[in-house]
């Protein structure tokens, strides 16, 4: 909007203003569309007025209005009607149309973009018919450019359009949701189906993003596939190494002919574990003569999310009072169904107070604050001879 010497073009300039001041320039070069010109005076002294600027527009000799694509969307397979609307000359005659591809997305007519057609006969209008096959699901933007007998080109219009799977999905369930980490997910794709029949959707594969792109990519996690839709579209899936928060999941289907539909998504939360608890522990007899049997019985071991697999029972053999490396392993008990507790023989524990721990383990490999409880172990009669 302002003059940029050196930058902008310089039309001429007029040196004899007896009849006013003024130029004439060819537009052959200028693009269509809107155009800034600017004037500025200079004396004989080498000194510069300011710019002033008028503005006007540049008509194309060769022009397009518009592009349209039908269908939009189109399934992948089938094929892509693309007319360009308004194809007008002012002066000469077109010779053709051609009409391409936006491969690399900055949405301008380039080398890199792919040429999908061209009409040299618009008796019937400027069209082409373009195969979808390789094109590609997702959104797609299209351009077209005239051409007249001289080789003189158009403006470049453009339009956008998707191109779909065949076999589409509504909507992705996660469930349970939230979800504790370690558990199963179970993930269902709603709404699966095929313009030719659900007979003809081959499968549905299930991700969770582990890319951090929003999108599906290959980067990631393929959760599993179900290709049996007979009872529904779903796959379970462990939740273990998750991590707690939110999960985004995706699901697309695929069809017999191998064509990957559209990609729906779910947003679930994850929570983190909870850990198993043991309520008390015991020892009985108390006191225990030394030699004999002792039982540690380990009461209200629960896991609010999951399953208690062990408990395992220590005895404080460093007197710290807590439970550390040092400590002796007295056994295990992983059966719960009769409750958790050890049984075994005091012969080698020192005379006098011990503490004893014991600490429980769950389906997710978490374990318990141990649970701690004293008891006396005392010496037993000496035998005596009459």
């Amino acid at each position: 909007g302002y003059l940029e010497i050196g930058l902008d073009e310089e039309l001429g300039v007029d040196t004899d203003g007896a009849d006013d001041w003024s130029i004439v320039a060819s537009s052959a070069e200028f693009p269509a569309g809107p155009q800034t010109y600017f004037a500025t005076a200079t004396d004989n002294d080498g000194l510069t007025s300011l710019a002033v600027s008028v503005s006007g527009e540049v008509i194309g000799l060769l022009t397009i209005g518009s592009l349209t694509d039908e269908p939009d969307p189109v399934i992948i397979g089938e094929d892509l009607n693309l007319t360009a609307i308004d194809v007008t000359h002012l002066e000469g005659s077109v010779a053709d149309v051609s009409f391409y591809r936006d491969i690399d997305g900055d949405g301008l007519l380039t080398e890199a973009d792919a040429l999908l057609g061209a009409d040299t006969d618009g008796t019937d209008g400027w069209s082409v018919i373009a195969p979808t096959d390789d094109i590609g699901v997702g959104v797609h933007t299209y351009l077209a450019r005239a051409t007249d007998t001289e080789g003189l080109t158009s403006n470049v219009v453009s339009t956008t359009g998707e191109v779909m799977g065949p076999a589409t999905i509504a909507e992705l369930l996660d469930e349970p949701d939230p979800v504790v980490e370690g558990e199963d997910l179970t993930l269902t794709a709603i709404g699966v189906t095929h313009p030719d029949g659900d007979a003809f959707v081959a499968s549905v594969s299930f991700y969770r993003e582990s890319d951090g792109s929003g999108t599906l990519t290959v980067d990631d996690e393929l959760l599993g596939a179900d290709a049996d839709g007979t009872d529904g579209w779903s796959v379970i899936a462990t939740t273990l190494g998750f991590g707690a928060g939110e999960q985004t999941y995706f699901a697309r289907a695929t069809d017999t002919d191998g064509y990957a539909g559209s990609v729906v998504s779910t947003v679930g939360t994850v929570d983190e574990p909870g850990t198993p608890t043991i309520e008390s522990l015991v020892g009985t007899p108390d006191p225990v003569i030394q030699g004999e049997d002792i039982t540690l019985t380990a009461s209200g071991v629960a896991d609010v999310d999951g399953t208690v697999l062990s408990v395992v029972f220590f005895r404080d053999a460093d007197a710290s009072g807590s439970l550390t490396l040092d400590d002796e392993l007295l056994g295990e008990d992983t059966d719960g169904a009769d409750g958790w507790s050890l049984t075994l023989s005091t012969a080698t524990f020192e005379l006098g107070d011990n503490a004893y721990f014991a600490q429980a383990t769950d389906d997710a490999g978490l374990t318990s604050q141990p649970a701690f409880t004293t008891g006396e172990v005392v010496a037993g009669l000496v035998p005596t001879i009459d």
